[in-house]
């Protein structure tokens, strides 16, 4: 059964990730947590134009040409890569507006842990739905937890962790601009596994939380 929207619900999750993403020769991201995001991202890229948002140094275009993917690569963030990778081309841009690429040019889009940080939401899904082609998938991991958290900062920039009503508003715009959720929903038990005080990565402040991940499609 493919899952279209689930959450990360403990941490031998992504210490399992982890080790598939090592098995495998790929190159796992700095933050272990993080690659329960890749596993569930890499395993569905193919030969195609690949587009990561809010990408700086992507583990996800990296790893697409470890893997001898096919097509163009690109990464857009607000803020220039520090790296740089054979066949991926980075570029200073907002993901929310006007972005210098034709419609229907990206058989793969990534998104992840991005619309959290003031992005919005109905800007992105409709910039987005121009450049995705039509069967394209669109890949969105973001921060979660219900009850809300209040909104802080995080590297500098606003950090809005996302809760139920917001998760529905990101679905519900995605689908109003051409998209179907690609799987099914799974709600069951989402637990705050991002917790600095149980050993996660101290890169997150002291507030537990736990991370999701939905798969759409383009008709």
């Amino acid at each position: 059964m493919t899952v279209g929207l689930k959450f990360l619900k403990s941490k031998s999750e992504y210490e399992k990730a982890t080790r598939q993403i090592v098995d495998q020769g790929l190159v796992p991201h700095y933050q272990q947590v993080k690659n329960w995001d890749l596993v569930n991202i890499i395993p569905e890229l193919q030969d195609g134009n690949i587009l990561d948002m809010g990408s700086t140094d992507s583990y996800i275009l990296h790893n697409a040409v470890r893997m001898g993917l096919k097509g163009k690569k690109y990464g857009v963030d607000l803020r220039p890569s520090s790296t740089s990778a054979p066949e991926v081309e980075y570029m200073v841009g907002d993901i929310t507006d006007k972005m210098p690429f034709e419609d229907g040019f990206f058989d793969f889009v990534t998104c992840l842990s991005v619309i959290e940080h003031g992005v919005d939401v109905k800007k992105w899904s409709s910039e987005t739905a121009k450049i995705t082609r039509q069967g394209g998938l669109l890949f969105v991991t973001f921060d979660y937890w219900t009850p809300k958290i209040s909104e802080r900062t995080l590297g500098g920039l606003k950090w809005d962790i996302l809760d139920d009503s917001d998760v529905l508003r990101m679905k519900n715009s995605v689908l109003d601009n051409g998209f179907i959720l690609d799987g099914e929903e799974d709600w069951l038990s989402p637990v705050p596994v991002i917790d600095v005080t149980n050993g996660t990565p101290e890169a997150f402040p002291d507030v537990k939380f736990t991370f999701g991940f939905a798969r759409f499609r383009r008709q």
